[in-house]
């Protein structure tokens, strides 16, 4: 979505193009259980922080920010089209109900009206305070659509999701990727999962 919505394999499935092989999920399942039969616990590789390959666009009142200082605002607020629409319509609601929407996100960094490339905050957002800010002032944006881990609805979502995928596969743990740019709260999501999980990494 940096550019243009990417093209992925879980994009191209829930739009009905292209189909996995209908044994990915038990293979990924035995594969964890080849590793528990041998002493090796399975850790899950999840970034929580960002998402791309959205379903739609949403119209949206945003605040292009420099890329250099994301607290030093560009301009005026302009409204921009933003790929931050998650309906899964391949999925039909079978894992979560959950609808994604700009709400749930700080901002992005294309406006698909324009066709340009900034980043923009959303009307009404702020960056993650909890984050590194030796670099570009505030580096809680890295790309996609950034994540807004404060927000309820999606606090409660990361977390069902998260016991979930633990429960489907027979996790041990979480390896969280780009932790420089994920607010301290996305942590407590991660220890919040590995409450109802013994032993649990993350």
């Amino acid at each position: 979505m940096a550019s243009t919505t990417p093209t992925t394999s879980a994009s191209l499935t829930r739009r009905g193009r292209w189909r996995p092989s209908t044994a990915r999920g038990p293979s990924y399942r035995a594969a964890i259980g080849a590793l528990h039969a041998n002493g090796i616990q399975a850790l899950a590789d999840v970034v929580l922080n960002q998402r791309l390959g959205a379903d739609g666009c949403e119209d949206v009142l945003a605040q292009e920010v420099l890329g250099s200082d994301r607290d030093e605002r560009v301009g005026v607020p302009q409204t921009i089209s933003a790929w931050t629409r998650f309906t899964f319509p391949g999925r039909a609601g079978a894992y979560s109900d959950f609808t994604w929407d700009w709400t749930c996100f700080h901002g992005v960094d294309w406006d698909d009206r324009a066709r340009r490339k900034a980043i923009f905050l959303f009307d009404g957002k702020h960056w993650d305070d909890a984050v590194e800010r030796a670099e570009n002032g505030n580096y809680d944006y890295l790309m996609g659509a950034d994540v807004d881990v404060n927000d309820p609805r999606v606090y409660e979502e990361l977390v069902r999701w998260g016991r979930w995928y633990v429960d489907e596969c027979s996790l041990d743990g979480f390896r969280l990727d780009a932790l420089k740019h994920i607010d301290r709260q996305l942590h407590r999501i991660a220890r919040e999962i590995a409450e109802d999980t013994e032993e649990m990494r993350v």
